[in-house]
């Protein structure tokens, strides 16, 4: 018992890295897409600050409400945020829960599209408001 302790004790921070990983590689990619393709009109503090907030995905336009984002939260839905971030937690909370090594790595394996389609609707949302 004491083996899957261990193993138990090893794997979360092993898990906690790879989700941060898994969510900041890809947002840091759509935050330089950000900063480069803003259009003109809008500052490059507003730029940094979109960056910013594309990294909460679904709720990038409430964030992007603290600077002068133009138009920011005119696309936001509230239900559509609740239960995309619902869906993220889950998994997250499912893989650091359970003891089984197969289901850790499925939950890694289903929330790398989760978190890629997260961002994406962040810089959809972002963009949208800035046209």
């Amino acid at each position: 018992m004491a083996k899957i302790e261990d193993l138990v004790r090893k794997t979360r921070p092993r898990l906690v890295v790879a989700y941060l990983l898994l969510w900041l590689a890809p947002g840091i990619i759509a935050s330089l897409v950000h900063l480069c393709a803003a259009p003109d009109y809008i500052k490059f503090s507003t730029r940094i600050l979109g960056a910013v907030s594309n990294l909460f995905g679904s709720w990038a336009t409430i964030f992007a409400k603290l600077g002068d984002w133009p138009n920011a939260g005119e696309f936001f839905d509230f239900f559509y945020a609740l239960v995309q971030t619902a869906a993220l937690v889950v998994i997250v909370m499912i893989s650091l829960i359970t003891r089984k090594k197969w289901v850790q790595i499925s939950c890694v394996v289903l929330f790398i599209p989760l978190i890629l389609w997260w961002l994406y609707i962040g810089l959809v949302q972002l963009g949208s408001c800035a046209i």
